[in-house]
This record gives C-alpha cells, sequence and structure tokens, in this order.
C-alpha cells in the first residue's frame, strides 16, 4: 500500500492527457501507483471531492487536480520512464 510515509509525487496537474499518459506508463511497467483526483469550484476556489456543480464560463481543463504517487524505491525508475516517453 502508498502512504504519505512511503510514496512520492511523481505528478500533481490538471491536464488530464497528460495524467492518462503516466498512469499508462507506469501499468506497462507494472509500477504500483495510487491516485488521487479532487475537483475545484473555480468560483470561489473550494476544493470538493462530490463533483463541481454549474460549470458556465469556466476551463473545463481546470476543474479536476490530478496526483500520482508511487513507491520511493521505484521513483526514480518512474520518472526515467515518465520523461523518456
Amino acid at each position: 500500500m502508498i502512504t504519505v510515509f512511503n510514496g512520492e509525487t511523481i505528478y500533481e496537474g490538471t491536464d488530464v492527457t497528460e495524467y492518462n499518459r503516466i498512469c499508462d506508463i507506469l501499468s506497462d511497467y507494472k509500477i504500483r501507483y495510487k491516485t488521487h483526483t479532487t475537483g475545484t469550484d473555480e468560483s470561489t476556489g473550494v476544493r470538493r471531492f462530490y463533483g463541481h456543480g454549474v460549470t458556465t464560463d469556466v476551463d473545463t481543463k481546470e476543474l479536476y487536480q490530478y496526483s500520482i504517487r508511487v513507491h520511493r524505491e521505484d521513483l526514480e525508475k518512474a520518472k526515467r520512464l515518465v520523461a523518456g516517453k
């Protein structure tokens, strides 16, 4: 199990394409990872875990914050793989 104590964040951002690319690479090389997604209400800046409500005039690419964590011992290998592809 990957926790705060034994894991490191390899990606944190709002780009779903990059998030999916990294998850695919880690899966292909059988590197265990943990993901976390939060929604952001752009009008108030409040992060919520249960949805985002009305999105009028909000860039949908900025609605979610994605993060990917890997075990510390896999961090260097994961960084090389992600950077190389």
